[in-house]
């Protein structure tokens, strides 16, 4: 690649703002009662002091959704900077939620698309579910960062953790993909121990 382009991709690169970055929240509360698993997609809009100042639902599943949303309006981040600093900006975060069963029929509803993401929203083209760990135990619950750029596979890491199921977590991660852009995407990956689903009846 000759100096001339390389010195345009720099360019380019430099004039995108660097996004904005989760810095404190909790994530929502495991639901014991609930026996179906479930995708949720929120667009959050950061404001200039790294506030949440909305949160829109893209994908809906209840009961996971309602839940997501009311943990991610007490989360923090640092805000998008631009040439001039401080600037508002959207951010995804996504919620992947597995069932507890490991046999038997999907229970639960399915995931709705409710609402189209905005053009700057980073948005996935392809969703992978975290497996439960074999050597796990019990329900645990993994927030991971997944920065999206010019790269096939995006970078990914554990910004709140749980022991022995970060690893499953950054797995599933890494095969999410995204449409062309760059931004930074926040999955909360949901784990449930499994349970042998009860035999038919007959």
């Amino acid at each position: 690649m000759s100096d001339w382009v390389m010195a345009l991709a720099a360019l380019a690169m430099a004039a995108q703002p660097a996004p904005a970055r989760f810095k404190s929240g909790s994530l929502p509360a495991p639901s014991g009662a609930t026996v179906g698993g479930g995708e949720v997609l929120l667009e959050v809009e950061v404001g200039e002091a790294g506030n949440v100042a909305a949160v829109r639902a893209l994908r809906d599943t209840p009961p996971y959704t309602e839940a997501l949303r009311r943990a991610v309006r007490g989360w923090t981040f640092e805000p998008a900077q631009g040439a001039q600093g401080s600037i508002p900006s959207t951010v995804l975060v996504a919620g992947s939620f597995r069932p507890p069963t490991m046999a038997g029929p999907a229970i639960g509803q399915a995931p709705i698309d409710v609402a189209a993401p905005a053009a700057g929203t980073p948005f996935p083209t392809t969703i992978a579910p975290a497996l439960y760990p074999p050597h796990a135990q019990g329900d645990a619950q993994v927030l991971v960062e997944i920065a999206i750029g010019a790269e096939a596979r995006p970078a990914t890491r554990v910004v709140l953790g749980a022991r022995g199921f970060d690893d499953a977590a950054l797995q599933a991660a890494g095969q999410w993909r995204f449409r062309p852009g760059a931004g930074v995407a926040y999955v909360v990956f949901g784990f449930r121990q499994p349970v042998t689903a009860p035999p038919a009846v007959r």
